[in-house]
């Protein structure tokens, strides 16, 4: 459908993406009425809910404030990710230490008062993932209806993530590792490799896409994609690995994880012991490294579709939750999205299918069992979504409307139609 020039742009914006505006504004509402009224309403306890990891997190984004960005893993806090999300929260840290406003360290506190300033800028900053998922559904061609009910989906998948776990940097990892594949559909090498980039720079997992990106750039580019996947999150650890380099290390490339209150895995077995209840990822990171080398070899040999492209993805980064010896429940989430997305551009029955197994596995994700009861069951529903939503006509191409996914406003004019001659 062609564009009116009489209607503004951001009004058109708007009417495209109505959907995640209304899912983003519940998502913002329902996380803080969660986290201020759930334990003073609900369980009658007069304290705020609030996630351990979120104040690690804010602990380190302190250091980075105080101009310290160079010992943010030397303190004792649990910090395995790079320091993207940490300059991030910086100015919220800035802000509270000119207000002193209290947070949860050294002593438990009931009410931190740092929380209703930090709590809506992690809001803030997660709910765009909604608007970059439904632009990835546009561009695969799924029609309106079912993108509404991914909204709905997508929203329900991230809700935890941030408000139960408090790992904002995955939101923002994940919509700039999206925006980088898109733009490597369209032949955008040089935005592929800077958005990739961005996307390690919150989370390294993000550099198992590296390899397929690789595998879709041409020969003469790869080099420079390299560089600007690479170039942001080395500017980050300079700091950290010359003033503290054992602890730089030890976090960035072990990966040391608590056991609890996280999940086990059967490959607890075979993964290094670092201390009590502390593991790393051992064993299982090489095969899911693996995988994305397999992937990337795929993309270099087959030159596969759009569809294909982020089918892949989503099957890698459910073989990375197979693969970790000790998991936490939102780690389905990244998997589940990329599969669910793909799936809707398939028949209703697979669709329906890939919605059946993923509601399971991200159900099952939170339920206490033995290893094997815990793990067999979600690799089974990632396994049985990764066969229902893998693209069923191999040369299935996005509809031309959706090839420039529209993010916000138009900053540009549009110009008038030519008049027919006569």
């Amino acid at each position: 459908m062609e564009r009116d020039p009489r209607v503004p742009s951001e009004q058109r914006w708007v009417a495209r993406r109505k959907w995640p505006l209304l899912v983003a504004a519940l998502f913002f509402a329902t996380g803080i009425a969660f986290t201020f009224w759930w334990g003073p309403v609900v369980q009658h306890v007069p304290q705020w809910a609030d996630s351990g990891d979120l104040w690690d997190t804010y602990r380190a984004a302190q250091w980075v404030s105080w101009g310290s960005e160079g010992t943010v893993y030397q303190h004792g806090i649990y910090a395995i990710v790079f320091p993207g999300i940490d300059v991030l929260l910086a100015p919220v840290a800035m802000v509270a230490t000119h207000y002193r406003l209290v947070n949860p360290y050294p002593y438990f506190v009931t009410k931190p008062s740092v929380l209703p300033l930090l709590m809506p800028y992690v809001l803030a900053i997660s709910v765009p993932a909604l608007f970059v998922f439904d632009s990835l559904a546009e561009f695969l061609g799924v029609g309106r209806g079912r993108r509404i009910l991914l909204c709905w989906m997508q929203g329900v998948l991230l809700w935890p993530v941030i408000v139960l776990w408090g790992h904002p940097e995955e939101a923002v990892a994940l919509s700039f590792l999206v925006l980088a594949l898109m733009a490597a559909c369209r032949g955008r090498w040089g935005r592929a490799g800077w958005l990739l980039g961005f996307a390690v720079a919150f989370q390294p997992y993000a550099l198992l896409m590296l390899p397929m990106l690789l595998g879709l750039t041409p020969k003469g580019h790869r080099l420079a994609t390299i560089v600007r996947s690479l170039l942001l999150s080395c500017a980050l650890l300079v700091l950290p690995l010359l003033q503290s380099w054992h602890a730089t290390t030890h976090d960035v490339l072990v990966q040391p994880t608590n056991l609890w209150p996280n999940y086990a895995t059967p490959l607890l077995a075979v993964s290094p012991h670092l201390a009590r209840g502390v593991y790393s990822a051992g064993p299982g990171r090489y095969v899911v490294a693996l995988c994305a080398l397999a992937a990337g070899w795929w993309a270099w040999t087959h030159r596969p579709e759009p569809l294909e492209i982020f089918w892949s993805a989503g099957l890698v980064f459910a073989v990375r939750f197979a693969a970790e010896p000790v998991v936490t429940p939102y780690y389905v989430w990244a998997g589940a999205v990329l599969l669910l997305t793909v799936s809707a551009s398939q028949g209703r029955r697979r669709l329906f299918l890939t919605v059946c197994a993923l509601v399971f596995a991200s159900t099952w994700a939170y339920h206490r069992a033995s290893p094997w009861a815990y793990w067999l069951p979600i690799v089974v529903g990632l396994a049985l979504a990764a066969t229902w939503a893998r693209p069923a006509d191999p040369l299935a191409q996005p509809s031309p409307e959706a090839q420039e996914p529209d993010l916000g406003p138009d900053c540009g004019e549009y110009l008038p139609e030519p008049v027919p001659r006569t």
